[in-house]
Formats: structure tokens, C-alpha cells, sequence
């Protein structure tokens, strides 16, 4: 991982409050995206992971099959979010909604509360919006706002290169992506994504065994692939 991320995570690592993460897009980013340290759910992970290993991976047709979307690139969405953040040092999760605006052309995620803030990913720039102004991010950030958005919009075909496709045991409609870039295995675990023609919820372990939860509603939705 490079001495950039390390930071961030590190960062993202600390408890927030509202007035820490004022004035700070490092803080804007853990309130805004999903990638914090966060609590597992899994009740015998050793087990999981061995029964995980044990499955064959499944192609983007399948994966496609499963969440009922239609494949071909990024879906076009607006809706409204839920996310919660789970510490195992913490006995309740941070709570953060907001709402998100989903194209091929921009990636909106804004943050209503606790405060009021924003990523924008535009033009192959990301920017970050909070009380202080717009600013602009480091490039390095802006492989989070791609991953988010891709997730989120349906983009299977493009996180091929980033992660493997499982079958989740669970549900026959969520999917299991374990990371095979070695700069992501660093934080990520694995991400579950469920949903029926949309993906509307998603849960991502860190490899401290953490977890966040995002679920979407979805005030408009379309598709022009």
C-alpha cells in the first residue's frame, strides 16, 4: 500500500465526532465513504473463510444472473443512503445518511448527517465539499469514489481486474467479492453486495474484522446502456 493510503486508513482509523471531522477531507472521506475499520459479523470467520475457498468463483454472466442486472457499464441512479460504521471497541456504530447521484459521466455521494459534506468525482477528478469550500482531492483518492461508484452502479465487468466473484450462501440474491489486488487486500477483507435488479445493500469487511453498512433507496433509476 502506498505511504498515501496508509495514512488515510490510518487516519480513518480514529473515532470521529462532528467538530473533528470539520475542517478535514481525510475525516470527510471516513464520514463519506465506507472504508473504516469496522465490526465482522461473521460468526466463525476461520470457518467462512474455509468454506469460501471451497466455492468456485462466478463469471460476470452469473454474477449478472444472481442481482438480476443487466450488464455493459455503469447504471444510471439517484436515491438516498443509509450508512453505518461498526468498531469493535464500540458498542454502537457512527450513523451517517445522505444522498447519492450515480452516471457514467459523475459520482455525487453527499453526507446530510451527521454534517453537511460532499464527493464529487467529475472528469477524472475527484473533489471534496464541506463547510470550508470545494477542494480538490489528491489523485490517489479517487480510486475509492471509482470503486463506490462501480459497486454501487452495476459496473461488475470493471472490478473483474480488482476482485473475485462467489456465490453468497446466505442469499441467492448477493454476491461476494474477495480482493485480489495485494494493495487492497491490505484493508479490504471481502465486500457482500445483495440486491434485486439494484444493488441495494452492501456490506464491507476490513481485514481487522469490521465492518461497514451501506443500504440505498433508489428515487430514480434508469438505464442507457
Amino acid at each position: 500500500m502506498s505511504t498515501f493510503m496508509t495514512k488515510v486508513m490510518f487516519k480513518l482509523s480514529q473515532p470521529l465526532s462532528a467538530k473533528g471531522i470539520k475542517g478535514s477531507w481525510l475525516r470527510v472521506v471516513g464520514l463519506s465513504l465506507f472504508m473504516l475499520p469496522i465490526n465482522s459479523v461473521l460468526a466463525d470467520s476461520a470457518k467462512a473463510k474455509t468454506e469460501q475457498n471451497e466455492l468456485s468463483a462466478l463469471s460476470i454472466e452469473q454474477v449478472e444472473q444472481r442481482l438480476n442486472i443487466q450488464g455493459g457499464g455503469i447504471d444510471n441512479h439517484q436515491g438516498d443512503f443509509i450508512q453505518k460504521k461498526y468498531f469493535t471497541v464500540l458498542k454502537n456504530p457512527f450513523l451517517s445518511t445522505g444522498s447519492f447521484e450515480i452516471s457514467a459521466e459523475q459520482f455525487i455521494w453527499q453526507t446530510l448527517k451527521p454534517i453537511d459534506s460532499a464527493i464529487i468525482f467529475k472528469n477524472d477528478q475527484l473533489y471534496f465539499k464541506d463547510s470550508s469550500g470545494i477542494k480538490k482531492a489528491p489523485a490517489q483518492a479517487a480510486s475509492i469514489a471509482i470503486l463506490l461508484r462501480d459497486l454501487i452502479g452495476g459496473d461488475f465487468a470493471g472490478l473483474t481486474s480488482k476482485f473475485t466473484f462467489y456465490g453468497d450462501q446466505t442469499s441467492a440474491h448477493c454476491v461476494t467479492l474477495k480482493p485480489i489486488q495485494a494493495s487492497m487486500r491490505t484493508f479490504i477483507e471481502q465486500i457482500i453486495l445483495c440486491g434485486e435488479s439494484n444493488v441495494d445493500s452492501l456490506v464491507l469487511y476490513d481485514t481487522n474484522m469490521n465492518r461497514t453498512e451501506i443500504s440505498m433507496s433508489y428515487t430514480q433509476s434508469y438505464n442507457d446502456k
